[in-house]
């Protein structure tokens, strides 16, 4: 869920998101969702634990983080296109935000739940 917002919202704000741009964006969400599913059990833990310890936040997003390479790798061997780094630091860092946003809102509807 993250990584497709993280895509749409880079989408909208290069003015690429319509009707044909859906191919493009699973060009993207498949490989950065792959890496993410590869890096993740080794950092945060498999399932992923929906922790209530706001100094556990850190974990998806240091993930996220290391997912990023490998995502920006992956997508460069499927479109046969060179990968920018600028590309990776920005996909890297909008979904560790976006990620610390997530499980922050995880943890609070989880203990308003308890």
């Amino acid at each position: 869920m993250v990584y497709l917002l993280a895509i749409v919202l880079g989408f909208l704000a290069h003015g690429e998101l319509g009707p044909g741009a859906w191919g493009r964006l699973l060009s993207t969400l498949i490989p950065f969702v792959t890496a993410w599913l590869l890096i993740s059990p080794w950092i945060v833990g498999w399932p992923p634990p929906i922790d209530r310890s706001p100094s556990r936040l850190w974990r998806p997003a240091l993930g996220a983080m290391y997912a990023a390479p490998l995502g920006a790798w992956l997508r460069g061997l499927w479109l046969a296109a060179p990968i920018q780094p600028v590309f990776v630091a920005v996909m890297g860092g909008v979904t560790a935000g976006l990620m610390i946003l997530w499980r922050a809102g995880l943890m609070f509807a989880s203990r308003r739940s308890v």
